[in-house]
């Protein structure tokens, strides 16, 4: 009988070599000048194994180191009807576990190989990107690390199936083989917009379920929509262009917060203005202030190189007239503009500017309420009665009324 008896714990070490012990049987005995050694040539991560040693000469106990990944073990067992026998617990580390037994003066090293045991649950699945294009031909990757209860990687040649399930519901298996650790595969995106899960099994074993998401590529090119009646050119009012609905070229709808450039142009004109907007349910919207004077409006939109079929815009006039009175005071003129009234029959916006031009000099003049009012010099050149003129929005003084006071 034993002894002692000790429990040999081991760590995760996954290295598999080769025994040295005789291949045709899954145990060895070897012969020493005193002892003989029956030993198995492996055993599985974690398993039971026995250690006998029959005693020649006259001993009274034999002694079991075993040093294997994780540390060394020391047994002790005495000889009991001329043999000693010793029960290891298990060794958790798949590897190589060295095996030294000696009994008086006599020595021997064998060595025993671990083998990792079956996959067991949770399985390590890794998964990445987890973002890609449903364009047929943007891709991720799925690996599988399968290990056994202890931590050590299953051997090379492990069958792994990956369950890959569409935005469509379709499903496929695939069954790879792991090598070196893992098993892995290419997933290939399709080209509907969605999430694609990816769930693993070996045998019994299973993991967590991973997703990638299928997002839509690059916009085809699409058209601008405006409704409602023109703006007036007041410089205030707003008004909105809308996108047609977004698309890839499979149909898919592009996903929201990509941003649409919205760019402004006029014909004969320096205006130049560009505004943004996000994509919000397969639709970006602009919001655009009215330009100051009447014009054309060319409105071209963008995105990811994708552009919009030209949208025209004719903003008419925001008033008819702009009243002018001049008062000649003390050899200055007191110049009342307005009030100035829109087509709808409001004043025109506060802090709208008008244009004052007296010969060759020019006065701008904040209106409030529609009216606007400034002294300036009497100028000195009699026609500069002829030359005085004042524009709003775009809109030019039809008559000037003059006053004495």
């Amino acid at each position: 009988m034993s002894r002692h008896t000790h429990r040999w714990v081991a760590a995760v070490s996954f290295a598999v070599v080769t025994a040295l012990l005789a291949p045709q049987s899954s145990h060895a005995q070897t012969r020493l000048s005193e002892l003989v050694i029956d030993v198995p040539t492996e055993v599985e991560a974690g398993a039971e194994f026995v250690v006998s040693v029959k005693e020649v000469a006259n001993e009274r106990a034999a002694t079991l180191f075993i040093d294997a990944s994780y540390g060394p073990a020391l047994l002790e067992s005495d000889f009991v009807d001329g043999s000693a026998r010793f029960v290891v617990p298990g060794i958790d580390v798949a590897g190589i576990a060295r095996l030294d037994v000696s009994a008086g003066s006599v020595r021997q090293t064998l060595t025993l190989r671990v083998l990792p045991g079956a996959a067991a649950d949770p399985l390590a699945v890794y998964v990445g990107p987890r973002t890609i294009v449903a364009d047929g031909e943007d891709r991720s990757m799925v690996v599988v690390v399968p290990t056994d209860r202890f931590g050590n990687p299953t051997v090379d040649g492990t069958e792994v199936d990956i369950t890959i399930t569409r935005p469509d519901d379709s499903t496929d298996v695939e069954r790879h083989r792991t090598d070196g650790l893992l098993a892995f595969s290419r997933l290939f995106s399709g080209t509907q917009v969605g999430r694609t899960y990816v769930a693993v099994s070996v045998g019994t074993a299973s993991g967590p379920r991973r997703s990638v998401i299928e997002v839509a590529g690059l916009a085809e090119p699409f058209e601008l929509e405006f409704e409602g009646p023109a703006p007036r050119a007041d410089g205030a009012t707003l008004f909105e262009v809308r996108t047609g609905r977004l698309v890839d070229v499979f149909g898919n709808q592009l996903p929201d917060g990509v941003v649409v450039t919205l760019d402004l142009r006029s014909p004969g004109h320096p205006l130049r203005r560009r505004v943004w907007a996000p994509i919000i349910d397969g639709h970006a919207t602009f919001v655009v202030e009215t330009p100051r004077e009447p014009m054309r409006l060319d409105l071209v939109a963008s995105t990811g190189g994708a552009r919009s079929a030209s949208l025209r815009l004719d903003v008419p006039a925001a008033l008819t007239d702009v009243p002018v009175r001049i008062a000649t005071v003390d050899g200055r003129w007191d110049v009342v503009i307005g009030r100035v009234v829109g087509l709808d029959g409001a004043y025109v916006p506060d802090g709208t500017i008008a244009e004052l031009t007296i010969a060759d000099t020019l006065v701008e003049i904040p209106l409030e309420n529609g009216l606007g009012r400034v002294l300036v010099d009497q100028p000195s050149n009699t026609d500069a009665v002829d030359r005085v003129s004042v524009v709003v929005l775009g809109v030019s003084s039809d008559s000037v009324t003059w006053e004495q006071r």
